[in-house]
C-alpha cells in the first residue's frame, strides 16, 4: 500500500496498492471497511493527491528493477536482469553467480527466487519467495515467503530438495542472510 489520502468529503481512505511490486491500481476503504477499486488501467497508477474539489493528481507509469554489473574478466557493465523486477541478492565468492528474484508480475504471486550463473542462460528458477542470501560455498539460496504463514527457507543450487527451517516464534521475515561460516543465519522478523 502506498500514497494513503483521506477523499474529498472524508468518508474514504484512498490509496495505490497492488497484488504485484510496481503494479498498482488506486483504491478506496469506507470507515466501515468497505474495499473498492477506484481506478485501474494498463500501466501502474499512483495517487500523488486529492483536492478539496474532487481532482486528483495521479502519476501513470511503468516501475522496474534491474540487475547491472560486470562480471570477473569483462571490461564493461551489462545487464543480468531476467524479467521485470530483478533485485539481486547475492553473490558467490567467484563472482560467476547471482541470486535474485523477481519481485514483480514475472515473479508470479510468491515471486520466484533464481540463479544466474554468468556465461549460462536462461537463469534457473529456484523456487518461490524472496531471495536473501547464498551460502558462501553457492550450494544453498536463503529464501523467504510470506504466505500462507511466514517460512525461511533453504534452496539447493544443484540436486537436492528444498529445506523449511523451524520458524519458532517468528511470525514474519523481512531479512535473513549467511554467516561467513556457512553453517549460521542472521534473521531479522516480528
Amino acid at each position: 500500500i502506498q500514497s494513503v489520502e483521506w477523499s474529498p468529503d472524508g468518508s474514504e481512505v484512498w490509496f495505490s496498492a497492488g497484488k504485484y511490486w510496481g503494479w498498482y491500481s488506486i483504491y478506496a476503504v469506507s470507515l466501515d471497511k468497505r474495499l473498492r477499486l477506484l481506478l485501474g488501467g494498463p500501466s501502474s497508477l499512483m495517487l500523488r493527491d486529492v483536492f478539496r474539489d474532487g481532482k486528483v493528481l495521479v502519476a501513470s507509469g511503468t516501475v522496474t528493477n534491474e540487475i547491472w554489473g560486470r562480471a570477473p574478466g569483462e571490461a564493461s557493465e551489462r545487464s543480468f536482469s531476467w524479467l521485470d523486477g530483478s533485485g539481486a541478492f547475492g553473490v558467490s565468492a567467484d563472482g560467476r553467480s547471482i541470486l535474485f528474484t523477481e519481485v514483480s508480475v514475472g515473479g508470479g504471486p510468491k515471486r520466484g527466487v533464481y540463479l544466474r550463473r554468468i556465461g549460462t542462460d536462461p537463469p534457473v528458477r529456484l523456487g518461490e519467495g524472496r531471495a536473501r542470501g547464498l551460502s558462501p560455498d553457492g550450494s544453498w539460496a536463503l529464501a523467504t515467503l510470506q504466505s500462507p504463514e511466514a517460512a525461511l527457507q533453504l534452496i539447493p543450487t544443484g540436486a537436492g530438495e528444498t529445506r523449511t527451517l523451524p520458524a519458532g516464534s517468528i511470525v514474519r521475515y523481512h531479512w535473513a542472510s549467511f554467516f561467513p561460516d556457512g553453517r549460521r543465519l542472521l534473521i531479522l522478523g516480528n
